[in-house]
């Protein structure tokens, strides 16, 4: 939320990218998926929108995965245990409230979107035989780190000092 909330302030300080304008605030509520123990004010997307023509600007988030609905920790720990060859897709739909497609999706992501990153092209020679390895890659890199917490945390950064 911190990180959230400073990458928030420094877009506020910016003029609109459309028409050089100031931005406002537009915060809005968002309910931030796979993740229950969140009080309230972690829901809230940081948001602005120009003065003059209304254009939104949304500030990159490391709660908001991309546009995933899910939390971004969510959505990197889910991604690399789908990558497990015991890992039942049906079982996981059901145990955590998510489609099916939307698990395939998350799989397709890794596949298509991910390899036009700039995270992906500064790291390609370290994901083994193919992509699919990638949520795994970078657990084992942070495995270092104190809990997985603190690992998810770095992961995010990583994609956020990419973009």
């Amino acid at each position: 939320m911190k990180i959230d909330q400073d990458l928030s302030n420094q877009v506020k300080n910016t003029p609109s990218p459309c028409c050089n304008k100031k931005v406002h605030v537009g915060h809005y509520q968002r309910k931030i998926r796979g993740i229950d123990d969140l009080d309230d004010s972690h829901n809230e997307k940081f948001s602005f929108c120009c003065s003059k023509c209304r254009h939104r600007v949304n500030p990159i988030s490391l709660r908001f995965f991309f546009r995933i609905i899910f939390g971004s920790s969510f959505f990197i720990l889910i991604s690399a245990l789908m990558n497990d060859n015991k890992f039942d897709l049906k079982l996981a739909a059901k145990k955590f409230g998510i489609d099916i497609k939307t698990l395939k999706r998350w799989k397709c992501w890794w596949d298509k979107e991910f390899p036009s990153t700039g995270l992906y092209r500064q790291l390609q020679g370290h994901f083994l035989d193919t992509i699919n390895t990638a949520p795994q890659y970078f657990f084992e890199h942070f495995q270092k780190e104190k809990n997985i917490n603190d690992s998810i945390i770095s992961i995010l950064k990583l994609f956020l000092n990419s973009s």
